[in-house]
């Protein structure tokens, strides 16, 4: 059980991290 929250802690936090790069490196063009 608590390998699947922490997959599902991992996965949200780089999902946001890739939108968040996507977004700042979309205003830095």
């Amino acid at each position: 059980m608590l390998i699947m929250i922490l997959c599902f802690v991992l996965q949200q936090s780089f999902v946001a991290g890739v939108y968040y790069w996507m977004q700042s490196s979309s205003y830095q063009v």
